[in-house]
């Protein structure tokens, strides 16, 4: 089923769960008049526990294009998340790995590193006897880390981008508070500048309700039984598509069964 979401500037999302197992998502979303651009793309949902169970990992492994109305266009390969301190009452959501966009016109690759001193931060044995001078255990009462989790390093290269050669230009800050590039004399982002946007989900009878696909979660049959509070058709209409969803998967794994067997043969 479809999510349809529109901002005040005429911004439209579309987004489509395509796969239960494994749970993946497609989407699409499209610029309003003044700019229209063209953001698609899908990504999966991986988590993944810690081997000492203190926190978790999620990636989203994936394909996304941004296009823009100029012809330019580049690729996104997003970077982890990770809930950290699940074992305590101290848990932190943080940005880890790297995220990568690639500008395919003109050939140049921006790799953003997150919590670049996360090294700095390591106790002996991977963190499991305490730090050697730079952990968070180390602060004083209302004193900001060195080493925190938000800061962040850019790296701005040109093709083939492999190595430190085809560096041409180097930032770094917080995505916390502002992000600077080297020569810059200003903040190129601040996260005090305004830049919000906000999505909205339209309704059926608002004027923007052209909007919504047959395919959309407002549309399902059983909701509108549960809005009219028709309890035994709601419990009906769900059922029948569970019955459906069921039907369609069986499908699909005999599909991909006997292509299994065909590539053998």
């Amino acid at each position: 089923e479809t999510s349809t979401f529109i901002s005040e500037s005429g911004m439209r999302m579309y987004t489509e769960q395509t796969s239960h197992h494994p749970p993946i998502t497609h989407f699409l979303c499209l610029g309003p008049e003044d700019c229209p651009f063209e953001y698609s793309g899908y990504f999966e949902y991986n988590a993944q526990f810690y081997k000492t169970m203190t926190g978790i990992t999620f990636t989203q492994p994936g394909k996304q294009t941004m296009k823009l109305p100029n012809g330019g266009m580049y690729t996104i390969e997003p970077e982890k998340k990770e809930i950290t301190g699940i074992l305590t009452t101290s848990k932190k959501l943080v940005l880890a790995g790297n995220l990568i966009i690639t500008d395919v016109v003109n050939k140049l690759k921006a790799v953003v590193s997150f919590d670049v001193n996360e090294p700095k931060r390591r106790g002996f044995l991977g963190g499991w006897m305490g730090g050697i001078g730079g952990g968070h255990d180390k602060l004083k009462e209302g004193e900001i880390s060195a080493n925190r989790e938000d800061l962040l390093e850019i790296n701005i290269l040109k093709a083939p981008g492999t190595s430190d050669k085809d560096i041409i230009s180097k930032g770094s800050g917080s995505y916390l508070e502002n992000i600077t590039f080297v020569n810059d004399e200003k903040h190129t982002w601040d996260i005090n500048m305004p830049c919000k946007t906000e999505f909205k989900k339209p309704t059926k009878e608002g004027e923007s309700g052209w909007h919504i696909l047959p395919s959309d979660s407002s549309c399902r049959d059983d909701g509108a039984a549960i809005n009219a509070k028709n309890w035994e058709e709601a419990e009906a209409k769900k059922h029948e598509m569970e019955q459906l969803q069921r039907h369609d998967a069986k499908l699909r794994k005999e599909s991909e069964a006997k292509r299994t067997v065909e590539k053998k043969a």
